[in-house]
């Protein structure tokens, strides 16, 4: 089930506003994220950027669990990539 973009968005400013660091992380893994999604897991690029966005906010609300940030983002790209292809037949 997708979120509307609105929805979105609105988390978006709330996390924002709560984790001044969330700018650098998104700086730091967003491209790359989804250029892995993309070209490595053959996602349509619009929703490999919904994925990676879903995967950067998950991390915010696991990030005290979090011992390796780079780590936990590949795997859970690679889970949430494998549910999508699952979901729509590919």
């Amino acid at each position: 089930m997708r979120i509307g973009s609105a929805t979105v968005a609105r988390e978006r400013l709330n996390v924002y506003a709560d984790n001044p660091g969330i700018e650098a992380t998104y700086k730091d893994h967003f491209a790359l994220l989804t250029e892995v999604a993309v070209d490595d897991l053959h996602i349509a690029p619009l929703d490999a950027e919904e994925i990676v966005h879903q995967i950067l906010l998950a991390s915010l609300l696991q990030k005290k669990r979090i011992t390796n940030m780079t780590e936990w983002l590949t795997a859970a790209l690679r889970a949430a990539a494998e549910c999508h292809l699952t979901q729509h037949g590919q």
